[in-house]
């Protein structure tokens, strides 16, 4: 994977071969302006950002649902009703239209995102050992 970073004097940035990058810096150092660019700037990549969690909310009940539904729901705020999602349907379902300042808590669609996950891993394990494959196992990222 490679991933644009604005350029420097004309010059393009790249990070290589990395599955996450974390920005950290003090309040109003341009996190979160520098999360959105490289966000609208890769539009090939599944980019998730994450905002800052100034409350946490965890939902008191979660239900698992198709993986697809679910992975929409996480990454994009929205499921189905696009062929292809893209950054301003992105911006103004999962951000509302405010990228930059929307606070989000989505724990109840990684939840669901997770207990979607853990509950088609337990099916596929169960049809595995049922047809006789006692050495078959799926980690889970609950189980991670």
């Amino acid at each position: 994977m490679e991933i644009k970073l604005p350029s420097i004097n004309g010059e393009n940035k790249y990070v290589k071969d990395k599955n996450s990058i974390v920005l950290i810096g003090a309040n109003g150092s341009g996190k979160t302006r520098m999360s959105i660019w490289i966000d609208n700037n890769n539009p090939k990549i599944k980019i998730h950002r994450i905002s800052a969690q100034k409350s946490l909310n965890m939902p008191s009940n979660v239900k698992p649902s198709e993986m697809k539904t679910a992975e929409e729901n996480f990454y994009n705020g929205y499921s189905g009703g696009f062929k292809e999602p893209d950054k301003f349907t992105t911006n103004s379902y999962r951000w509302g239209g405010k990228p930059e300042t929307h606070l989000l808590n989505d724990f109840d669609k990684l939840m669901e995102l997770l207990m979607t996950e853990q509950y088609q891993k337990v099916i596929e394990y169960r049809e595995e050992h049922k047809a006789g494959n006692k050495k078959f196992t799926n980690e889970t990222k609950l189980e991670k």
